[in-house]
């Protein structure tokens, strides 16, 4: 049996940023992603607060094209479903491999999970749709080597994907498959619709110095906005330079350790939207990091 799952990764933002840890989850005394130093209480519900140890480091600057290896099934998703308009991000699928080991199952994939594999790719853009997959365990293999079965299940994938997350205009894809300890499989499709490209910045900078923030929106955008939850938590909007839909911005680091949660906000064709979501942490008096150290993911 195959259980197949279509949904939308949550994005954190200014006043509720769902970073992935930061190097702040689990620990007790520390902060998670939000600032809360323990997990919320409700009644009926559940919470498992875990850490997710990343596969090699970080990329160092956001916008920097990442090289990716593909399997031979996650080649397979990719070209079933790149063309035209759909183009492959081998970032994204550097991000959905690894949300495919890591996710805590197939129906859950926690936002700050999700917000944290996106940072640690380099990728600016907020949460990507995904299609998650999980074969049985047992089968035949469906990762480096593709069995008869696999193939039938990647056909079904992209059928899916594009029935149900593509939809119309450009969208950037990547494809992740994962063994897991249990000897199921699971695949995952991201599908990113990417509002603004922004030239590639150092993901480090002195604390009381500036990362350059510069780009343009894409598509028939316009009036682009930076706001920033800084590390003491108040909100600001940044000083911009604003031509048509090209802006230009200065992020001072300068408000203690801790996250800066930026997000770029345009109107689009339905009103305001998020289009590039991303942290900054100032890690010590000397260095201020933009991404996280670590991830964590809320269960619940």
């Amino acid at each position: 049996m195959v259980a197949l799952s279509l949904g939308t990764g949550c994005a954190g933002g200014p006043g509720g940023a769902s970073g992935a840890g930061s190097g702040r989850g689990g620990g007790a005394g520390e902060a998670l992603a939000d600032g809360a130093t323990a997990a919320p209480v409700v009644a009926g519900i559940s919470v498992e607060v875990v850490e997710v140890k990343l596969p090699g480091p970080a990329a160092q600057r956001y916008g920097v094209p990442v090289a990716q290896t593909l399997t031979a099934a996650e080649q397979a998703l990719v070209d079933g479903l790149q063309g035209g308009d759909v183009r492959h991000e081998p970032g994204l699928s550097r991000a959905a491999r690894e949300l495919a080991r890591s996710a805590p199952d197939g129906s859950t994939v926690p936002g700050s999970l999700v917000d944290g594999v996106m940072a640690w790719a380099g990728l600016v853009d907020p949460p990507p749709r995904l299609a998650v997959v999980e074969l049985p365990a047992g089968g035949a293999p469906c990762g480096a080597q593709i069995s008869e079965s696999c193939r039938e299940a990647l056909r079904s994938v992209i059928t899916a994907t594009r029935a149900g997350l593509l939809g119309s205009g450009p969208r950037w894809i990547g494809a992740g498959a994962a063994a897991q300890a249990d000897g199921t499989t699971r695949l995952v499709v991201a599908v990113s619709e990417r509002g603004a490209q922004i030239d590639p910045f150092a993901n480090q900078v002195a604390v009381g110095g500036t990362i350059a923030l510069k780009g343009r929106l894409l598509g028939k955008r316009s009036q682009p906005s930076l706001e920033v939850v800084d590390a003491e938590g108040r909100w600001t909007t940044l000083a911009a330079r604003v031509n048509r839909g090209e802006f230009a911005a200065q992020l001072r680091c300068d408000r203690g350790r801790g996250a800066y949660q930026v997000e770029l906000l345009a109107e689009g064709a339905y009103g305001p939207e998020v289009v590039a979501n991303f942290p900054c942490t100032a890690v010590s008096r000397r260095r201020c990091r933009c991404g996280w150290r670590s991830s964590g993911s809320g269960r619940r």
